[in-house]
């Protein structure tokens, strides 16, 4: 089944076991009136460790977006082919050359019948890279954390989190320090 149909068929889906199931378990899940949350920002946090660091151009930088989801509620991990994995946007963007993200594999599981790898709890996405030559510092790296927050009845919508990476320039020459 072509991926959209079933994104369209799972939010299908969601919609009538939320209408049937009745509250999820989460404390935090709920607003004050008993409707869930808006979309996932209502159940994921995110914040970029360092939020500020030194960087020399031609330096290694190193930083990760961390991440905790309430508890009751899941993300897919990164690359799911049938539901919307965890996705770290703007790293296009970062002057990064030789760039790594790793993502969290997550644990395997069943949702709606297909098997997944789930997240829960607290985790976080590892960035590295060398800082290219003719970086201009200081610089400011503008991430946003796109992930889709389940429970065991709804999906809510997804959401793109702001997570913001301070670089300013180092004094002296750049690490050769390979971590």
């Amino acid at each position: 089944m072509r991926i959209v149909a079933r994104v369209i068929l799972l939010a299908t889906f969601c919609l009538a076991a939320a209408a049937v199931a009745g509250p999820p378990s989460s404390p935090r899940s709920r607003a004050p009136g008993g409707e869930p949350p808006a979309d996932s920002a209502g159940v994921v946090r995110v914040r970029a460790l360092p939020a500020s660091q030194e960087a020399a151009p031609g330096g290694r930088v190193v930083f990760a977006v961390a991440y905790e989801i309430d508890p009751g509620w899941h993300l897919y991990a990164h690359g799911d082919s049938v539901f919307i994995g965890i996705d770290l946007k703007g790293l296009d963007k970062a002057p990064l050359d030789s760039m790594i993200v790793i993502y969290p594999e997550g644990g395997p599981g069943v949702f709606f019948g297909e098997k997944v790898r789930l997240l829960a709890g607290a985790g976080r996405v590892e960035i590295s890279g060398r800082l290219a030559a003719d970086a201009d510092l200081p610089l400011r790296l503008d991430l946003e954390f796109e992930a889709q927050a389940c429970d065991d009845a709804i999906c809510l919508a997804p959401a793109r989190l702001p997570a913001v990476v301070n670089l300013t320039r180092a004094a002296g020459p750049p690490s050769e320090r390979e971590d």
